[in-house]
């Protein structure tokens, strides 16, 4: 399923792929270690390395205190 996504990824579609809202994928993107490209105002989130980052937090049972 991952493959039919594309290369990169907007938050509002990551969001999807997590499960969440919005306004908490907005929340997420800035952690430290999250995996994403800013290019000026515009944040770009590359596939792979989102659901390997989703598959390390829940491998680790992190709860992502934000």
């Amino acid at each position: 399923m991952e493959k039919d996504l594309p290369l990169s990824l907007t938050v509002r579609q990551a969001a999807a792929l997590a499960g969440i809202g919005i306004n908490r994928m907005y929340e997420v993107v800035n952690l430290p270690g999250f995996p994403r490209l800013k290019l000026g105002g515009k944040i770009i989130i590359m596939r792979d390395p989102f659901i390997e980052w989703l598959n390390q937090q829940a491998l680790a049972h992190k709860d992502i205190a934000i």
